[in-house]
């Protein structure tokens, strides 16, 4: 795909553009021929995987929220609770 990346066209902003073609566990890029790649597992992405993501991502945003000093006594809180 590296060496065939001077066929690919670029979106307004830089971004490489291509088509796909799916046919069973292979992808084909149609502006690279000769290119085919295979897939070699998945890995399922479920309801409950999704609600827990999201969970994760809110909280993450409220703890980049906070000063340094809520953050230590945050961990601070945290630490002692695991110590019991």
């Amino acid at each position: 795909m590296i060496e065939g990346k001077g066929n690919l066209a670029f979106t307004k902003d830089r971004q490489y553009e291509f088509n796909i073609k799916l046919q069973g566990s292979l992808l084909f890029i149609k502006e690279i021929p000769g290119l085919s790649l295979i897939k070699l597992g998945e890995m399922p992405y479920s309801e409950t995987d999704k609600v827990s993501q999201k969970s994760t991502d809110e909280l993450l945003a409220i703890f980049r929220g906070l000063s340094p000093e809520k953050k230590e006594e945050l961990f601070r809180q945290l630490s002692d609770k695991l110590a019991t």
